[in-house]
C-alpha cells in the first residue's frame, strides 16, 4: 500500500532543514505505525513471505557493534503465522544446531526460551564472542521462508596514549548541552556575551565530546537503555537494560509479577563491568544520589527487561559480585536490602522463583562477605578514614534527599546523610585500598530530570552538587544557582 503525504509550502521550506526533516519522518513513521528495525529482508517470493518478513526479528540489531571478545547472545523469532524451524547462519555457516545453548560451554542452557509470543518458533544462543576485529552477517529463515538477515561488527581495542589503571566516569542524570549552559550562565555569569567570571570545571577538559543515546525502539529514551548504551556499547529498548528485547508479555508481567524470571531470560550483552573484570581484574564502585537499583547504576551490573524489578536487581548486586567485580555500592534503596516487614522493607516475592526471598537480610549478607556498612554522613566518615576495601553505604529508603534539602533550604529538611562528594572519597578511598589491578568507578548526580520541566523548579535555584571547587568536587558553601532533575 502506499501513502501519499503533501506538505503545504511552508512545510516544505520547514523541511529543508535535516534536522527538522529527520524528526518530522520519525514522527510520520510512528504515527503511520511504522516501526523501523534497522534489519534487510530479503526478497519475498509469494505474499505470505512478504506478510512474515515484517515480523521476524533477528538479535542483535543490524549495526550492533562489540568489542573483541565482549560476549552477547544470538536471538531470532519467527512471526506467529509460521511453525515450522528456525534455521540460521553466521557468515555462510548453519549454526542452528546452537539453539538453546552456550556457545562457551556447549551446554544446553538452564533456562532455555526456545517458544516466542503465542507459540510462535524462536532461537536463542548465549555467549557469543569474537577473538578479532572483522564484520559477521546473521541470516534466518522460518520453514525455509522470510528469509532476513543482519550485519554487526567486532572492534578492536583503540589508542595510542599510556594506559590508565582505573576509570571514573561520571554521569548527570537527565544532562545535556543545555542544562551545561543553564550551569555556567546561572553560576558563573555572563557579561557582554562573555563568562568573566570563569567557566565550570568540565569546560576545561583536555577533550569534550557528543554521545548519542536514543532507544532502541522509541524517539525518547529513559534511563535504563540510555545508562544501557554506556555499559554495553549497545541499544537497548526503553525500560530494559543490559539486553535485548524480546516478544514476551512483559506489559502484563509488570502488572501482575514485577520480579518474575521472565524479565531475565532476555537476550544478554556483556557489560562493561563484567567484562573489565573477566578480561583485566578490574573492581567495579557504584556511587549514585537515587536509589541503587534504579535504571543507571543498575545497567552496569544487571540484566533485565523490567528495570522496575528491584528485589532481583539489588539479589544481583550480591550475588554476581564476583563475576562484576562490585566493591562499592553507595545511594538509597535500603528497602531491598532489608526484610519485609523490617521498617521499610520493600522486598517482593515471585511465584516464577522461589529463590527469590522477600524475607532476605542482604544488608547482613554483604556484612558477611566482608563489606563495611554505612546508613549516615558520621559512619561513613569513620569507614571513609579506615580504607575499608569494600563498602556498601544505604543513606535513604529510596531516592536520596536533594543537597538543596540536605542543606537545610527545601521542605524535606534532614540531617546526617551525606553530599555525593563525601560518598565519592569514601568510594575513592576504598577503591584505592583494594584494586591493584585498577578499577571502574560510575559517579551519578540523580536528583535532576524530575524537577527542570516545573515552574517551581526554577523557584528553587539555590542548589547543589554541580558548583565545580578547585578540586573539581562540589563546594558546599557556594551553592550553584541551577535547577535540579530528577526522573
Amino acid at each position: 500500500m502506499t501513502t501519499n503525504i503533501r506538505f503545504s509550502a511552508r512545510c516544505r521550506s520547514l523541511l529543508r532543514s535535516s534536522i527538522v526533516g529527520l524528526s518530522l519522518m520519525a514522527l510520520l513513521t510512528n504515527s503511520l505505525a511504522v516501526t523501523s528495525r534497522g534489519q534487510a529482508a530479503l526478497p519475498a517470493t509469494n505474499q505470505s513471505d512478504a506478510a512474515a518478513q515484517l515480523s521476524v526479528r533477528i538479535m542483535p540489531p543490524d549495526g550492533s557493534a562489540f568489542l573483541v571478545e565482549q560476549r552477547f547472545d544470538i536471538r531470532v523469532e519467527g512471526p506467529p503465522n509460521l511453525y515450522g524451524p528456525v534455521n540460521i547462519s553466521l557468515d555462510g555457516r548453519d549454526i542452528s544446531m546452537w539453539n538453546n545453548r552456550s556457545h562457551l560451554t556447549g551446554r544446553q542452557l538452564d533456562h532455555p526460551s526456545s517458544q516466542a509470543l503465542n507459540g510462535a518458533p524462536a532461537f536463542l544462543s548465549r555467549d557469543w564472542s569474537f577473538p578479532s576485529a572483522g564484520r559477521h552477517t546473521l541470516r534466518a529463515t522460518v520453514d525455509g521462508k522470510a528469509a532476513r538477515q543482519v550485519s554487526f561488527e567486532i572492534i578492536a581495542w583503540q589508542g595510542n596514549g599510556p594506559k590508565v589503571r582505573n576509570v571514573i566516569l561520571l554521569i548527570g542524570d537527565g544532562m545535556g548541552v543545555a542544562h551545561r549552559t543553564a550551569g555556567r550562565v546561572v553560576s558563573r555569569g555572563l557579561t557582554e556575551g562573555r563568562y568573566r567570571n570563569g567557566l565550570l570545571e568540565m569546560d576545561q577538559m583536555q577533550a569534550t565530546g557528543l554521545v548519542t543515546t536514543s532507544s532502541l525502539t522509541a524517539m525518547v529514551t529513559d534511563s535504563a537503555p540510555g545508562a544501557s548504551c554506556y555499559a554495553t556499547g549497545n541499544k537497548a529498548a526503553n525500560h530494559q537494560e543490559g539486553v535485548f528485547p524480546d516478544n514476551s508479555d512483559i506489559e502484563t508481567l509488570k502488572r501482575t509479577d514485577p520480579e518474575s524470571d521472565a524479565f531475565f531470560d532476555n537476550p544478554k550483552v556483556e557489560n562493561i563491568s563484567e567484562y573489565l573484570r573477566r578480561a583485566r581484574g578490574m573492581n567495579l564502585g557504584l556511587v549514585t544520589t537515587a536509589d541503587v537499583t534504579d535504571a543507571t547504576p543498575a545497567a552496569f551490573v544487571v540484566h533485565t527487561s523490567n528495570r522496575n524489578a528491584s528485589t532481583r536487581i539489588a539479589d544481583d548486586y550480591f550475588d554476581r559480585r564476583n563475576q562484576t567485580g562490585l566493591t562499592v555500592l553507595m545511594g538509597g534503596g535500603r528497602q531491598w536490602f532489608e526484610p519485609k516487614g523490617h521498617k521499610k522493607g520493600g522486598r517482593r516475592s515471585t511465584p516464577t522463583n522461589a529463590k527469590v526471598d522477600p524475607a532476605r537480610d542482604l544488608v547482613k549478607a554483604f556484612q558477611s562477605a566482608g563489606f563495611a556498612f554505612t546508613d549516615s554522613t558520621k559512619s561513613l566518615q569513620a569507614v571513609s578514614a579506615s580504607r575499608s576495601p569494600r563498602l556498601l553505604g544505604l543513606f535513604a529508603p529510596s531516592t536520596m534527599p536533594t543537597a538543596f534539602d540536605k542543606l537545610g533550604h527545601g521542605a524535606e529538611r534532614v540531617n546526617n546523610v551525606p553530599m555525593l562528594d563525601d560518598m565519592v572519597r569514601a568510594a575513592i578511598n576504598s577503591l584505592s585500598s583494594s584494586s591493584p589491578r585498577g578499577f571502574f568507578l560510575m559517579i551519578e548526580g540523580a536528583s535532576r530530570t524530575l524537577k527542570m520541566p516545573t515552574e517551581r523548579s526554577w523557584r528553587r535555584l539555590s542548589l547543589t552538587e554541580p558548583s565545580a571547587s578547585q578540586n573539581g568536587l562540589p563546594n558546599r558553601q557556594t551553592p550553584t544557582r541551577i535547577p535540579t532533575m530528577t526522573r
